[in-house]
Order: structure tokens, then sequence, then C-alpha cells
């Protein structure tokens, strides 16, 4: 429970339902965004597994079957991501089923939801994170797939359990600002990008970054796994992104002596944008000795979903549209 908060468990219940359905009111994208790219995953993940019988089905049939896993798969997360939200609430503000105590300073830190998410995993056992998630939708979507597809159980399980974590974030971030009532203590932003010098963000549903250098039209990102990968993979260095504001102009200028990355972003904006029109390219440097492997292997379909979801949170950061972003892996 946090310090000079007390509540009844009729209490917790009612404000745990009020505030998911105020997230779902909201433009929030953590839960929309991580089932899109969850979603890719999973499909991926079925066509490097499907059984002996799946594999003689005409090719109409399995299309049926990958649609029906798509249905049944966004159901099943969005249960888990519920039940994280619902038991977020209950191990903050419950006395009864937490014996931590936290400190209303803490929610202040501009990590403190991301050092909350880490306790947890010292706090819960697989065993309990089985039990919560092993149910239900999940348990729905587990039948159904074993019946097509191997070594499914596992797959589904991390999956689960990565929405069942996003929603204790959502609803630790709740809770800090709706009844502790405080804000986290950023101590400003970046020129370009408008990010936290001083706290994770995220860039997919995926990945997070922390603010690394700066000139007026360059930012770099430190890039790793997100929070509910836990704090071994969450703080180890995997990457960067490179940020780069570049005039129309000055592209087309270079580009016409032969400079090859000019030519290439020149064929992408050169003749859509004006001369003096603002664009933006993303790269993304992966660490050929980081622990990007070590999760899991990463398909081209990953790959493809990162660059889609970066760019989407670079435009709303910049609060420009999609196509003047170019994002590169």
């Amino acid at each position: 429970m946090i310090s000079n908060h007390n509540y009844s468990q009729e209490e917790i219940s009612s404000l745990e339902q009020k505030y998911l359905k105020d997230y779902f009111s909201s433009t929030n994208p953590i839960f929309s965004d991580s089932l899109e790219y969850y979603a890719i995953l999973f499909q991926t993940f079925l066509q490097k597994h499907g059984d002996h019988d799946f594999k003689q089905l005409e090719a109409k049939k399995q299309a049926e079957i990958y649609k029906l896993e798509d249905s049944r798969f966004r159901s099943a997360m969005s249960y888990s991501f519920e039940k994280g939200h619902q038991v977020g609430f209950s191990l903050l503000l419950s006395d009864t089923l937490s014996t931590n105590n936290f400190d209303e300073k803490a929610f202040s830190k501009a990590n403190s939801n991301i050092l909350f998410l880490y306790t947890l995993d010292e706090m819960i056992s697989e065993k309990v994170y089985e039990s919560n998630l092993n149910r239900h939708n999940n348990e729905f979507l587990m039948n159904f797939t074993r019946r097509h597809f191997e070594n499914s159980y596992k797959e589904i399980m991390d999956l689960a359990k990565t929405f069942y974590k996003k929603g204790i974030m959502v609803a630790y971030d709740q809770i800090q600002k709706k009844l502790v009532k405080t804000n986290y203590d950023i101590k400003g932003f970046s020129r370009l990008l408008h990010v936290p010098y001083n706290q994770d963000f995220e860039v997919t549903p995926a990945f997070s970054a922390t603010f690394s250098l700066e000139t007026p039209a360059y930012e770099e990102w430190d890039l790793h796994w997100d929070a509910t990968y836990g704090y071994d993979l969450g703080k180890k260095l995997i990457g960067k992104v490179l940020i780069h504001q570049l005039l129309v102009k000055d592209i087309k200028t270079y580009a016409e002596i032969g400079a090859s990355t000019y030519e290439m972003l020149n064929q992408y904006f050169g003749s859509v944008f004006d001369d003096n029109e603002v664009v933006y390219l993303a790269e993304v440097n992966f660490s050929v000795n980081s622990m990007l492997q070590q999760v899991r292997v990463i398909e081209s379909s990953e790959y493809s979903a990162i660059k889609k979801a970066l760019a989407l949170s670079i435009t709303r950061q910049l609060q420009v549209n999609e196509n003047k972003v170019l994002v590169t892996i």
C-alpha cells in the first residue's frame, strides 16, 4: 500500500474499473500499439510452427485458421492487459495483498514506474504469473493453438506476461497522477523531439530508449529492451537511434554531386516535398555484441514492425505526417 492512502477492497475495485474505462477512452496508445506489434510476431511464430496436419491443409483453410488465431490472440492479450491493470491497483493500494509499503515521494522519481516493475519480478514468482494468466481467454487461445501448431504454450505465456506487465505500468501511471497526485521529476526535454533527458521512454512496444546526445538538428538515443523484459535486459545497451533533421534542398544538393546516402534520401523525399520543407531520417544501429538475440531471433517481420513503430513514435513527437520520416535499420 501507499503511505497515507487507505482504501477498502470495494473502493480499490471501483477505482480500478473506473480508471481502466478511462484508459480505453483516452488516446494513450500503449495497448493498441503493442497489440499491433506483437500480433505480427505471433503470426510469424505460427507460420514457423505449424504441425504436420496443418501443413497438409489447403492455403485457404490455413488462412482461415491464421485469421481465427489473430482474433483469439487479441482477446487473450486484452485479458492479460486488463488483469495486469487490476493487479497493479491491488498491489499498490491494498494493505492485505502486499506487505510492501510504498512512499509517496518515490512516485516522483523519473523512472519509478520502471523500478516498480522490476521490483514486481522479485515479488511475484513465475508460478504466480502462470496461475494469474493461464486461464480464461489465454487458456482458450492455448487450447485452440495447440490443435494446429507446436510449442505454443511458452510463446503465448511470454506474450501474455508482456501485456500483463504493460497493464501494471498503466495502473502505476494512473495512480501516480490521479491518486498520489504527483508528477515525474523531469529535468528537461530535448530540443528536437522533446523527449525527457532523465527518463526512459517507449520507442516501440518492445524497445525503450534514453536520451544520449543532441545538436540543433540531430538527436541520439540509447536503445534497450523495455521494462517488461526484466532488469537484466532492460539495462543493457543494444543499439542506438540517430535522428537527423534535414532540409530537402540540402538533400538535393548533395544528391547532385553523387553522395550515395543523399541520393537515396532524394529518391524518397525529393519529388514529394518543396525545397524548404524539413524532413527526418532515423537510423537504428543495433550493436553486434548486444543482448538483442538473447531474447529472440529478430525476424524480417519484426524489423518491419520496428521501423513502422519507430516512425509512428517519431511522428507523434514531432507532430508531422508519417511521410516526412524515413526509418532505416
